[in-house]
């Protein structure tokens, strides 16, 4: 009986954490639609560091070039989840973030 409640309460607080995932992601998204990735990404950086209270730093590249929307959310997203691996794998005192575009190319990079 008491497995049956346990596993009940845990899809719950599962079913709790996706939606809010969810709904933190579509949150972000509307700022960078309206504002850009560089500025959507700094922001993001910023809070990041200051959860962690960790320094953490954005590089833009000279020649920044604004994606269109879709690879704008894309990289946006790739870069949540890279943030998020810091937390869950690394042990880092700072990080830095760079966005840049060579070519007909993107690149995201971070390090920590």
């Amino acid at each position: 009986m008491q497995e049956a409640r346990f596993a009940s309460v845990t899809s719950q607080v599962e079913s709790v954490i996706n939606i809010t995932r969810r709904i933190a992601v579509e949150l972000r998204q509307d700022l960078v639609t309206s504002h850009g990735l560089a500025h959507a990404a700094n922001d993001l950086v910023l809070d990041f560091g200051r959860r962690l209270m960790i320094p953490g730093q954005l590089e833009v590249s000279e020649g920044w070039v604004e994606p269109e929307l879709s690879m704008a959310q894309n990289l946006y997203r790739m870069l949540q989840e890279l943030l998020n691996n810091i937390t869950k794998h690394a042990q880092a005192s700072r990080f830095m973030v760079r966005l840049m575009f060579a070519g007909d190319a993107y690149v995201l990079e971070v390090a920590d």
